[in-house]
């Protein structure tokens, strides 16, 4: 919950910073240099929570309690699945956006 919590707060932060701070790095996009450390400090905590996942439902799955509280650990494991499906799908997304801004800008200096 706190890290669901965090990644909303720092969306809210990056758009605020991008908008007052944004700088216009070589590629023609606007970054802001807190924004992205944010975004590997998020990406550090979602890879340290998988692997805190993973060690737990190692541990509960050798003693038979993976059953005893079912909504709580499959909610435990359907969250994390989508929060490690998600982490690929924003890098990928975000090269696409990068790669998009790089071709617009070409054709924006080619019609001048």
């Amino acid at each position: 919950m706190i890290e669901h919590i965090f990644s909303y707060c720092s969306g809210i932060f990056k758009a605020w910073e991008l908008k007052t701070r944004g700088v216009t790095n070589e590629k023609g996009i606007e970054t802001a240099k807190i924004g992205n450390i944010l975004y590997w400090v998020e990406i550090g905590i979602d890879f340290i929570i998988i692997i805190f996942v993973i060690i737990h439902f190692a541990q509960i799955a050798n003693t038979g309690l993976m059953h005893d509280l079912p909504l709580l650990n499959y909610w435990i494991l359907l969250d994390t699945v989508i929060m490690f499906l998600t982490l690929p799908y924003t890098a990928v997304a975000k090269h696409l956006i990068v790669k998009g801004e790089i071709t617009k800008n070409i054709f924006t200096m080619y019609q001048v």
